[in-house]
């Protein structure tokens, strides 16, 4: 409702994504990004029997690739200018990330996680730079400031119920099952990013 109500005109957004059609997809952007940094010292030090300090350095990793990619990737996205292609790169990402974790389990070689956190560092990226883009393009300019406020309570919701599943997960079944629900939300965001896209192509 509230992102029908702020939208702009439609004569205004024919070639512009939807806020209202993308606003579940981010909040699944959100659940798997807050709810892997959120484990993520303590699952890199678990489950690739690091040193606490080690798995600590590897998890920054994230936050130095980032550093400097996505500012270019918020050129690529001004430059393309089809933001549903991102978020489609984004789901192959995190899907290839989640399953190079998985994949390298118990290895003896503990800087091939850097593969994995570098994927997931770029689907990072890919959605920090288009995010929060498309409020301004899409909600009247006299409930930008409500349109933000609304999306930030989507993002924190994901925040507040994201970090109690993967605990409740974690503490019953262990990570391995923590990874699948990764997996499943990555799936989830590109089947979503897929169907918006052809969506709005048709329309």
């Amino acid at each position: 409702f509230f992102f029908l109500m702020i939208r702009r005109p439609p004569r205004s957004t024919q070639s512009r994504s939807s806020a209202a059609s993308d606003v579940y997809k981010r909040q699944l952007l959100y659940s798997l990004y807050f709810g892997f940094t959120n484990i993520g010292s303590n699952f890199i030090q678990e489950f690739y029997n690091m040193e606490y300090n080690q798995s600590n350095d590897f998890l920054s990793i994230i936050y130095y690739i980032a550093l400097f990619a996505v500012p270019f990737f918020g050129f690529l996205v001004d430059k393309v200018g089809n933001r549903h292609l991102f978020f489609i790169a984004g789901g192959f990402l995190s899907i290839a990330s989640i399953s190079t974790f998985i994949f390298l389990e118990g290895t003896k070689f503990p800087y091939l996680v850097l593969i994995p956190l570098g994927l997931f560092s770029s689907f990072y990226c890919s959605m920090a730079s288009n995010i929060w883009s498309v409020i301004p393009l899409q909600a009247r300019e006299d409930l930008r400031g409500m349109a933000l406020g609304v999306f930030s309570t989507f993002k924190n919701i994901g925040q507040v119920c994201t970090p109690m599943l993967v605990g409740a997960i974690k503490d019953g079944f262990g990570y391995q099952k923590v990874l699948f629900l990764f997996e499943s939300i990555s799936v989830t965001i590109l089947i979503l990013s897929i169907i918006f896209a052809i969506f709005r192509k048709k329309n």
